[in-house]
């Protein structure tokens, strides 16, 4: 029964986030006022800001070691093109919460 009601809970959880995420993506930061390039920066940051809350909700804990991401010591400091083949949804909530991102799919 408690495990039905956490379920529920999550689910409510995970429903509220993504349409308060839709909400602040549409009413909040329209295109037209701000210019695409900035919209997409702030909607890279609002994603990984969600996608964070989204992997609490469902109890997953990230780990990233930010050396190996750095160029030449950098501090991370530039653009970047990540590849990936991911084995689930949940690998692009994974690489959200971690890096800001526009994420470009094939068909």
């Amino acid at each position: 029964m408690a495990n039905r009601i956490r379920i529920g809970l999550s689910l409510a959880a995970m429903i509220a986030l993504i349409l308060l995420y839709g909400l602040t993506s549409l009413v909040v930061f329209p295109i037209f006022l701000i210019g695409p390039q900035t919209y997409r920066k702030i909607n890279a940051r609002l994603i990984s800001f969600y996608s964070r809350c989204l992997l609490a909700v469902l109890g997953c804990r990230v780990t990233l070691d930010a050396r190996q991401f750095s160029p030449r010591g950098q501090g991370g400091a530039g653009n970047y093109l990540m590849v990936s083949n991911h084995l689930s949804y949940l690998d692009v909530l994974v690489l959200s919460s971690c890096f800001p991102a526009c994420y470009v799919t094939s068909e």
